[in-house]
This record gives C-alpha cells, structure tokens and sequence, in this order.
C-alpha cells in the first residue's frame, strides 16, 4: 500500500487521540491493519528495481505527492490536529514500510559492498535479526487475505481508499 495511504490513516487517528505514544502506536497497528487489504503493488517494488535511479525517485515523489495534497485537504478543512500528535501517528503508520525498505538497501548495499561488515553489524547491533523478523511480521499481515489483485484493481482499491479516509478526516 502506498505510504500516502498509510499516512492519511494517521492523520485521522491523530485527530482521536490524545498523547504521542498513542498515535504512534496505533499508526503502526493501522499499517498492519491496512496491509492485510490486498492492494496490487507488490510488485510495485521489483519494477523500481528494474530502474532504480529512474523509477524510484518518480515513485516516491508521486506518494509525496498525494501526501502533500491530503495534508493540505485536512488543513484548509481546519481539521489538522495537533502537530505533535500527527508526526507521531504518520510516523508510526509509515514506519513498517520504512523498516522494510531499510532491510531491501541493508542488503543491496552493505551485504553486497561491504560482506565483511555483515558478521560485525550483525554481532553488535542484531540489525540483520530485526530485519527478518519484522519482514515476517510484514508478510505475514499482507497474506491474511489469500486474494491476489491485479495493479489497476489495487491501484482503484487504494484510490477509494484514501478518498474515504480523506473524507473521514474532514468530515
């Protein structure tokens, strides 16, 4: 699911909460809850690849994109909540994603340039052990619902989506 749609989904819990520990953790819990919805993209990250130095900077600035349009929706709505409480919650709604794409560079660019590096970083910080567990995690929440759809499909499921997320938050 793209990250705008994740970080709209804080934007609203945000608006219902009411310290910085709450939002954040119920943004996370909302990005597993949100992922267990089949949403199309899952090869979305294998094409990126194909071009990284072309289609990746496109990809994230289109997500960007649509994140600064619903962050401007909700503030010209005068529906933004506090700023504090809306970092944390957006934060934690991204962060799983974040965490995943942090393990796909660890192993494109550590493990590939710097092999050695891996039996240190691994003795000292766990990194690597946190990686594969919290991709278990991920995979597991998007296979919950055993229903393969195609990108358009996803890509229409993720637009109404967001657009009842959009209107839940300024309503």
């Amino acid at each position: 699911m793209f990250l705008s749609t994740h970080a709209l989904a804080g934007i609203i819990i945000s608006q219902h909460v009411h310290n910085v520990p709450e939002a954040f953790g119920l943004g996370v819990l909302s990005h597993y809850v949100l992922d267990m919805i089949p949403h199309g993209d899952e090869n979305l990250g294998a094409w990126v690849k194909e071009k990284l130095v072309r289609r990746l900077p496109i990809t994230f600035l289109t997500d960007m994109g649509f994140l600064a349009l619903f962050i401007a929706t909700v503030r010209i709505k005068n529906e933004w909540p506090q700023p504090h409480l809306a970092l944390a919650a957006i934060i934690g709604a991204m962060l799983p994603d974040l965490i995943w794409s942090g393990y796909d560079l660890y192993r494109m660019f550590i493990i590939k340039h710097f092999p050695t590096a891996r039996h240190y970083i691994q003795q000292v910080t766990r990194l690597e052990t946190f990686f594969e567990h919290h991709e278990r995690l991920h995979k597991w929440f998007h296979t919950r619902i055993n229903k393969r759809v195609t990108f358009k499909v996803g890509l229409a499921m993720q637009a109404v989506l967001a657009g009842a997320l959009l209107y839940a938050s300024v309503r």
